[in-house]
C-alpha cells in the first residue's frame, strides 16, 4: 500500500469512527422539550393543527403516516424545499452543489462495488470483463457531480463574500470548509480537464485504492485532490458539516415528537431519570445540588 493510499485510508476510518461516536451521542441526548410548530407532517389530517389540541385527546387514536414523513424529507434532500422559498439565492447554489456531492459519492460507492465484485468473481474463476465495463460506463455519473458541486461550490463562496447579510454570519470555519471542498474540486476537474479526459484514469484509480493496489501514473492534481480530500474526511465529522447526520434527529426526536408519556413507556422512564439528575447552578428559587424532582415539589432552603 502507498503512503497516499493509507493516507486516505487513515482519514477515511476517522471519519467513519468520528461519525458513529457523533450519533451515538445524539441518540442518547435527553429528551428534548416539545417544539409547537405545526403542520406536524406525520400526523394524518393534522394541516390545522396536532392531535394534542383536541379535547380529550388522550382517549382517542393518533395517525401517523410514515409515507408523509419520507416525502417531507425527499423534498428537503434532493430539492430543498424550504431553502427555495426562504433563500432562492442560496438555493440556486446549493441545489447543483448538494447534487453534485450527491452523484460524486455515488459514482464512488459504484466503482468500489465493482472492485468488490471483480475481486468475488476472480476469486472462483470468472472473468469480471462485465464489471469493469459497468464502472467505465458510469464515468458521465462522475464527470457531472464533478461539474454541479464545483459550480454549486463557487456560487456558495462568492455568495457568502459579495452579501452582506450573508458575510456577517458566516464563521471562519464556515469560509474554510468551503474553500477546502473547493479545493478538492477543483483540483479533479483540473486533473479531468488537463491529464484525464475520458475519465478513464480516475476511474482506474479509484479502483486501485479500493483494492489497496499499487497507484501508478497519478497526476498530481489527482494526489492533491486525494490528500485535501483525506484532510476533509478527518475534518468533517467534527465541524457543522455534520449536520447532514444530525437531521433524522432533529425532525424525528425534536420537531416532530409529540408522543404522549404514559406510564410504564420508555419515555417515563427516561423523565424519571432526568429527574433524579442533581441541579447543577444556582439561583433564589433554586436548591443546588438537590435532585430536579425534590427541586420542583419542595420550596428552596
Amino acid at each position: 500500500m502507498s503512503l497516499l493510499s493509507a493516507v486516505f485510508y487513515f482519514a477515511f476510518f476517522l471519519f467513519l469512527y468520528a461519525t458513529a461516536a457523533r450519533v451515538v451521542r445524539y441518540a442518547k441526548m435527553p429528551p428534548h422539550l416539545r417544539w409547537e410548530i405545526y403542520p406536524a407532517v406525520a400526523e394524518r389530517g393534522a394541516s390545522e393543527g396536532s392531535y394534542l389540541e383536541q379535547q380529550e385527546w388522550w382517549n382517542k387514536p393518533c395517525h401517523t403516516s410514515r409515507l408523509a414523513e419520507l416525502r417531507f424529507q425527499a423534498t428537503e434532500m434532493f430539492l430543498f424545499h424550504r431553502c427555495y422559498v426562504n433563500n432562492r439565492g442560496i438555493w440556486r447554489f446549493t441545489l447543483p452543489f448538494h447534487w453534485g456531492l450527491y452523484l460524486l459519492t455515488g459514482w464512488l460507492l459504484i466503482q468500489f462495488a465493482c472492485s468488490g465484485a471483480g475481486f468475488f468473481l476472480e476469486t472462483l474463476g470468472r472473468t469480471a470483463i462485465f464489471v469493469d465495463r459497468a464502472a467505465l460506463l458510469t464515468r458521465p455519473i462522475g464527470i457531472a457531480g464533478l461539474v454541479l458541486a464545483a459550480y454549486g461550490c463557487t456560487g456558495l463562496v462568492l455568495k457568502r463574500l459579495t452579501d452582506r447579510s450573508l458575510r456577517s454570519t458566516t464563521s471562519r470555519s464556515d469560509f474554510f470548509g468551503l474553500f477546502l471542498i473547493l479545493g478538492i474540486l477543483f483540483c479533479w476537474l483540473l486533473s479531468w480537464g488537463l491529464f484525464d479526459r475520458s475519465f478513464a484514469g480516475a476511474t482506474r484509480y479509484v479502483r486501485e485504492l479500493a483494492e489497496f493496489a499499487p497507484l501508478f501514473g497519478v497526476n498530481p492534481f489527482m494526489i492533491s485532490g486525494t490528500v485535501l480530500f483525506s484532510v476533509f474526511l478527518a475534518y468533517m465529522p467534527f465541524t457543522y458539516m455534520a449536520h447532514a447526520f444530525a437531521k433524522y434527529f432533529i425532525f424525528h426526536k425534536v420537531v416532530w415528537q409529540d408522543a404522549p408519556m404514559v406510564p410504564g413507556s420508555e419515555t417515563e422512564r427516561r423523565i424519571e431519570q432526568l429527574l433524579r439528575e442533581p441541579v447543577g447552578w444556582s439561583a433564589s428559587h433554586i436548591n443546588k445540588g438537590a435532585s430536579w424532582s425534590k427541586t420542583v415539589s419542595s420550596p428552596p432552603q
